[in-house]
């Protein structure tokens, strides 16, 4: 509120009539429409400058009287009929109402826990939908510092198919890793991948062969990487890959059927009570 009295102040000694004592100083008229300081309260972000609530400030008002004059010349060039949206008023509003209300019913009802196999069964279902958009890897990575003493020894661990050694891994890297996936159903696609390590320079087709390994290094910390499967651009995706989109699908599939839910009651409920009749 400081930086709004300072703008409001600048303003005010700049162009506005001064107020008698006690009251509220006006900002500007549009016709018989009058701007407060009071109707300024939180439009300037907190923190903001002198300078920038200045301009937060001049803008505000010059949108305000913009609007109140457009306002005013299509009262005057419509008619009474064009000017009537009482209807449409009505309408959005009964939107809103019913909008807020299934939202609400919503939040009371909704189960948000999606089992596994519910995730499974919808994937065996509908896998011919999930087709991959772009070449999918799943990877297992470990980012470590250049100076690590199990810099070595993670190398042979990750290079390793030996399920022993990925629960040493697992044992290892939290312990000792500045981060790490060695998660099955992690998948990436190449784009993230690049976006993710800091390659140089490397074949794309190298990515191609499973359980090529991978050492990057971006002169503070090493990252090793295994690709572990591969899957074409094209081919089903992987459970693992599209696990999320669909427990979103599953949620949002349950949401549609507790508002038809809701819906029926409603109607069903009124039928009994005989609350409506049809003419």
């Amino acid at each position: 509120m400081r930086y709004l009295k300072i703008a409001v102040l600048l303003l005010l000694i700049a162009c506005n009539p001064s107020s008698e004592d006690g009251e509220e100083h006006v900002l500007a008229r549009v016709y018989d429409n009058y701007l407060y300081e009071s109707n300024m309260e939180g439009i300037i972000p907190e923190g903001s400058s002198a300078r920038d609530s200045l301009i937060i400030v001049k803008n505000f008002i010059n949108n305000w009287i913009k609007q109140k004059l457009l306002v005013q010349q299509a009262e005057k060039n419509l008619t009474r009929e064009q000017k009537d949206f009482t209807h449409q008023m009505e309408e959005y509003r009964n939107s809103l109402i019913i909008y807020e209300y299934e939202r609400k019913f919503i939040l009371q009802e909704l189960d948000t826990i999606v089992e596994q196999f519910e995730i499974e069964e919808y994937y065996e279902k509908y896998r011919h939908n999930f087709m991959a958009k772009e070449d999918i890897f799943q990877i297992d990575f470990i980012e470590v510092e250049q100076a690590s003493d199990k810099l070595i020894y993670f190398r042979g661990l990750l290079s390793s198919n030996q399920p022993a050694d990925m629960d040493t891994l697992q044992v290892l890297c939290p312990k000792h890793a500045l981060s790490y996936d060695l998660d099955e159903n992690s998948w990436f696609s190449l784009s993230t991948i690049r976006r993710r390590f800091p390659f140089h320079a490397f074949n794309q087709e190298d990515f191609k062969i499973e359980n090529s390994f991978f050492e990057i290094d971006d002169n503070e910390n090493i990252y090793l990487l295994v690709v572990r499967q591969y899957v074409k651009k094209g081919n089903t995706a992987p459970i693992g890959y599209i696990a999320k989109s669909i427990e979103e699908i599953i949620i949002n599939k349950r949401k549609a059927g507790l508002i038809k839910k809701m819906h029926e009651g409603v109607m069903n409920q009124a039928i009994q009570k005989k609350l409506f009749e049809i003419y």
